[in-house]
């Protein structure tokens, strides 16, 4: 008997024990089921057109719950342990929603894992392979002739100084000197003048002390009269003097332009022979996730090369500087002539205004003093004249000189095809101006805006970066055009660069824009007028150039459009620039294929620009079969921007569409707590509860049991 009850006594336990790991298996399965079928039901319009989770906001609580009373009927295996629901709890955290950037982010990732890379290499790396080196030197070449360009018109600016140093010294003695030595020389002029008024002053001064008499007025007027030539003789010794003192600063000014020169035709060469690495243009051509590149059947780089070697010519040899110094040094040796004799002019002059009245009886000894001052006048003008034709031929062959070094340049051929680019340049500005819109369009852009700022202060806390964008086309002449398209063009490849080695983030947020978002359509653009433009109202709503949007944030239906045809244009100049060297290098001189290549570039730019709006494919590259319009020059620029502040704006965009994204949730927690009954002994299956009751508690003889489940999105 003993042993047959405590052969029962251990079968009931091991009976118990089997029914509470079955309970256990069957409250944790039907709790993760009831979870995923909940989170099943998340927003299938989000995801059609987003590729996005969200949780609706429904009564997912009393679903879950539902759904486990549901599963619980169906014990199926498990029909010995009839489980009683007693409790059901759902956590959804609030701040895990589909509006934090990082939740955000994460399922952009993952939704676009194995397209991104695959649309990134056919759309842009195997479009930009063939043509990468030659856009890489010509880049490198329109950096180095515009760096070049700036370096040679200061080269020219102090060249410029010198000469006007020079001739400004000239003239003070050609001119001024010349007319207060020969022409108003007072000194020589007014000497008779001052002898008869001393000799009448003193005439007075007798006849004064001999009638005791107060002096008249004709003393006064001899007194004035002698103080006068003294005060005027004196004026003009300090103008002789302070006249060759500026001619000397000016010709030591015209030294340091000359050293400046001799400066920046120094750099002029550094630059030259400094060459640009080119190192993402090369990375991209070799890159080995598409095919080794066909070569472009022109791709401009001879004609490139061409022209770099060229350079040399703008160069100036060291020893035409030495002459220019050596000129300035003859220059200011000439007039150490006139200054001798300038001083013993004003010798003279002080020896001839001290007289005493026995001078005065002796009229031979004035008069001597006057003949060698009328000496001295004649000495400085020879001395002037040999100045003046010595000089003269010195700036003669100066001049000769410098235009000796420019030979090859023409100027006017510069001038013609600058002028022919900014009036290009000038005609696509004008157009952009011309971009209109309706205004009744504009509030949709500003709530949308003020949506992308909501995001913005939601995410506040993680973190707050913020990119420049441009609003409007900046460029005022051709030069300054293609120094924007050069940088644009050397930001596009160091970022597909950084594309294929880091920034996965990046890469993939830009083709989820390229799929999911809308872009303006230009062709539609092309029959608006003032007078039917209210037909056209829908294609200047938000909704109709979202990419745009996301890229530039401006709130103005315009405004956006405006900053992507303006960077397309500078993009297309960039584009078009080997091929412009082919075309110009007939111009001649460096400057001349600058000025040429900028100007075909923004001629072709703007007649590409043009079949654009016309809603027209046009070639990638000049002379090339690989075709593009509008909408992949905007995944292009999507490469040149980055930024969380368009992660913003692409979540507005979607609260616009009418989902809110913070109200979508992506993280659920559900707990719920069953129990069951027990055949046998409970005080027996609670003293043996540390295993496998661990997860249960008993309470008489119920044995309940605590399940959670976690399910994300994220």
């Amino acid at each position: 008997m003993m042993i047959f009850i405590a052969v029962f006594f251990f079968n009931a336990v091991l009976i118990d024990y089997a029914r509470v790991m079955a309970a256990k298996k069957q409250a944790d399965t039907v709790l993760k089921s009831a979870t995923r079928s909940v989170m099943s039901s998340y927003d299938t319009d989000l995801f059609q057109r987003f590729g996005l989770y969200g949780l609706e906001n429904k009564n997912n609580e009393e679903m879950l719950k539902s759904i486990i009373e549901d599963r619980q009927q169906d014990q199926g295996l498990f029909e010995f342990v009839d489980l009683a629901i007693e409790e059901v709890e759902m956590e959804v955290p609030e701040e895990r929603h589909l509006g934090h950037e990082t939740i955000f982010t994460n399922q952009i990732l993952e939704d676009m894992k194995y397209k991104a890379p695959v649309n990134f290499t056919l759309e842009v790396i195997d479009k930009f392979k063939p043509m990468a080196l030659s856009l890489g030197e010509a880049s490198s070449a329109v950096d180095k002739l515009q760096d070049i360009q700036t370096l040679y018109e200061q080269r020219e600016q102090e060249i410029g100084h010198m000469l006007a140093q020079q001739e400004q010294a000239y003239d003070l003695i050609d001119q001024s000197m010349y007319r207060e030595l020969v022409q108003e020389n007072k000194i020589v002029d007014g000497y008779e003048g001052y002898v008869q008024a001393y000799y009448d002053d003193h005439q007075s001064q007798e006849e004064t002390l001999d009638n005791s008499m107060v002096g008249g007025t004709d003393d006064i007027t001899a007194q004035t009269t002698m103080h006068q030539y003294k005060q005027d003789a004196n004026d003009q010794i300090k103008q002789l003097q302070a006249l060759l003192d500026a001619h000397e600063n000016s010709l030591q000014i015209a030294k340091e332009a000359v050293a400046e020169a001799r400066h920046f035709n120094h750099q002029i060469k550094r630059r030259i022979q400094r060459e640009d690495a080119q190192e993402d243009y090369k990375a991209v051509y070799h890159d080995q996730s598409v095919s080794d590149p066909v070569r472009a059947n022109v791709d401009g780089r001879d004609a490139i090369r061409e022209v770099e070697q060229s350079l040399e010519v703008m160069v100036w040899k060291q020893s035409f500087f030495d002459q220019l110094e050596l000129r300035l040094e003859d220059q200011i040796e000439a007039t150490s002539g006139i200054a001798s004799n300038i001083e013993h002019f004003e010798q003279n002059y002080r020896q001839a205004i001290d007289l005493n009245p026995e001078l005065i009886a002796e009229s031979g000894k004035v008069t001597l003093y006057h003949e060698t001052l009328q000496n001295d006048k004649q000495a400085m003008q020879t001395k002037l004249n040999a100045y003046q034709n010595e000089v003269h031929s010195l700036l003669q062959e100066q001049t000769e000189a410098i235009q000796e070094q420019e030979e090859g340049r023409s100027k006017d051929i510069e001038e013609t095809y600058k002028q022919e680019g900014n009036e290009q340049l000038n005609r696509f500005k004008e157009w952009l101006e011309n971009i209109k819109s309706i205004d009744e369009k504009r509030e949709s852009f500003e709530q949308v805006s003020e949506l992308a700022k909501h995001y913005k202060d939601i995410n506040q806390n993680s973190r707050n970066l913020s990119s420049h964008n441009p609003t409007t086309f900046e460029a005022e002449k051709g030069d300054e055009a293609m120094g924007n398209a050069v940088n644009g063009m050397n930001q596009l490849f160091g970022q597909m660069i950084d594309h294929l080695n880091t920034m996965r983030d990046h890469l993939y947020t830009n083709e989820y824009l390229m799929e999911r978002y809308t872009s303006f359509e230009p062709s539609r653009y092309e029959g608006i007028s003032v007078r039917n433009m209210h037909e056209y109202t829908d294609i200047f709503d938000v909704q109709q150039q979202e990419i745009e949007f996301s890229l530039y944030g401006l709130s103005s239906p315009e405004g956006n459009l405006i900053a992507a045809f303006g960077e397309i244009f500078a993009l297309r100049m960039a584009i078009n620039t080997p091929n412009a060297f082919q075309y110009c290098t007939r111009a001649g001189h460096p400057l001349a294929v600058l000025a040429c290549v900028i100007a075909r570039s923004i001629q072709e730019a703007v007649k590409d620009v043009q079949s654009m709006i016309r809603g027209q494919s046009i070639a990638l590259f000049p002379k090339t079969s690989v075709l593009v319009n509008y909408r992949d020059h905007l995944r292009f620029l999507l490469f040149m921007h980055s930024g969380r502040d368009r992660l913003y704006r692409m979540q507005a965009l979607i609260h616009n569409s009418g989902i809110d994204l913070v109200q979508k949730q992506t993280y659920l927690h559900a707990k719920s707590v069953s129990s069951f009954r027990l055949w046998f002994l409970p005080g027996v299956m609670k003293a043996v509860s540390y295993t496998p009751l661990d997860q249960g508690r008993i309470e008489g003889n119920i044995y309940y049991i605590e399940k959670r489940s976690v399910f994300s999105y994220e």
